[in-house]
């Protein structure tokens, strides 16, 4: 609504609301508002007012919000400079943006010819308890017998070596190191498809297994929980999960 609709609405309902309240017989204006309204015709000029006034005010409140909406649409587009009707090309601008776009995949490049690796580990519970399922019953005394002689158990880490790089790499348990609060733990493995293997590794392809060690009963949950993992080989980028 325009601006003078606005103040019309605002005088219109001005002028009802004081006719539900003086009943009439006032000047406002210059012009003269004679006789009185009964109690129905004062209630319904109190609502028109109320009303009429309402509406003033949302529409200029909106009247006054669409031209910054308009501004900030028009900025936001941006316009080519022209001469007469072709558009004016910007040098720097376009040679900024093929930069831009293109640094990424010279970027992206660059790291795919890199030999790097991903690690991750956890506690193995779940693939050395079904190691131990299929030992045979007297493999199992064995190993009963050592943990009370010794005081220590054995333990284990499932760990998954991922190739995130862009060439073939060998990778070796051997060049996994365990720690726990600063002490090497060291890590032993077996002859078996379940436990990590020196294997060669093909660009998003991984290698995965089971390496154990041997830790005080008392203290076997603290290694699993809190040891620290690392994988050193030279020439090669790791990152850790």
């Amino acid at each position: 609504m325009p601006t003078s609709l606005s103040i019309g609405a605002f005088v219109l309902g001005a002028v009802l609301l004081l006719i539900s309240v003086v009943s009439g017989g006032f000047k406002i204006f210059g012009a003269e508002v004679s006789g009185s309204s009964g109690r129905l015709g004062r209630l319904v000029a109190f609502v028109a007012g109320v009303v009429l006034i309402i509406t003033g005010f949302l529409h200029e409140a909106r009247e006054k919000s669409s031209p910054a909406e308009s501004r900030t649409d028009v900025a936001a587009t941006p316009q080519a400079p022209t001469i007469g009707t072709e558009p004016v090309a910007t040098p720097q601008a376009s040679t900024h943006l093929t930069a831009r776009d293109t640094s990424p995949i010279v970027q992206q490049s660059a790291k795919r010819r890199d030999a790097a690796v991903s690690v991750q580990w956890r506690a193995g519970i779940p693939e050395l308890m079904a190691i131990a399922a299929s030992l045979s019953d007297a493999e199992k005394m064995t190993l009963g017998y050592n943990a009370m002689l010794t005081g220590q158990d054995v333990y284990g880490i499932y760990v998954r070596i991922t190739n995130v790089g862009g060439v073939a790499i060998d990778v070796s348990p051997d060049d996994l190191r365990f720690s726990y609060n600063g002490v090497p733990v060291p890590l032993m493995r077996a002859e078996d498809r379940r436990f990590l293997q020196p294997t060669r590794i093909e660009p998003n392809h991984y290698a995965d297994g089971v390496m154990t060690f041997n830790a005080p009963i008392a203290l076997g949950g603290a290694v699993l929980a809190n040891g620290r993992l690392s994988y050193q080989a030279s020439g090669v980028q790791v990152t850790y999960k």
